[in-house]
């Protein structure tokens, strides 16, 4: 996991991120107590020296908020089976369903580029899980990806435009 969010980033090491993290296994650790202690461990080699430790924090991050969103599945729904689901469960609006053609949204979908979430750093993310994606108020389950949200806000954002509202 940590080999994985150091990728293309230079001058740091996931081996330092997780000997910093120092992880006390034992039976029956959760291992979102680990992906926790891995993402505090990179956050803490933060420092003006070693500015890439925010996007390694932030991957980790992501991976927490992509396990918390979709489980084990390791690809999206659908951006119209996405907000089908949202609106079924009173999260969106039905307005989105009914303003917008399946053809416009599946055009949509096809500019959704999960990588971009990698560009964003860790208060970044952090801001945007704890202020902007749809949860459920009682239990903090989010239900959508930062991706996500940019695309259903624009959509709202457009939803009244008469022409080219999908460019």
């Amino acid at each position: 996991m940590v080999d994985k969010v150091c990728v293309g980033l230079d001058n740091i090491s996931p081996s330092v991120i997780a000997l910093n993290a120092r992880i006390q296994f034992f039976d029956g650790i959760p291992t979102s107590t680990i992906q926790q202690t891995l993402i505090d461990s990179a956050v803490g080699l933060i420092s003006d020296t070693q500015p890439d430790y925010t996007y390694a924090a932030a991957r980790l991050f992501l991976d927490k908020i992509y396990k918390e969103v979709y489980g084990g599945v390791t690809k999206p729904p659908s951006l119209y089976d996405h907000i089908n689901t949202m609106v079924a469960m009173k999260y969106y609006d039905p307005m989105l369903i009914s303003s917008y053609t399946a053809e416009e949204i599946e055009e949509l979908n096809e500019h959704l580029d999960f990588s971009r979430d990698t560009l964003l750093s860790y208060a970044a993310v952090q801001q945007i899980y704890s202020k902007y994606l749809i949860q459920d108020r009682t239990t903090k389950r989010r239900f959508e990806t930062p991706q996500q949200m940019f695309m259903v806000m624009s959509m709202a954002f457009h939803i009244n435009e008469p022409k080219n509202r999908v460019q």
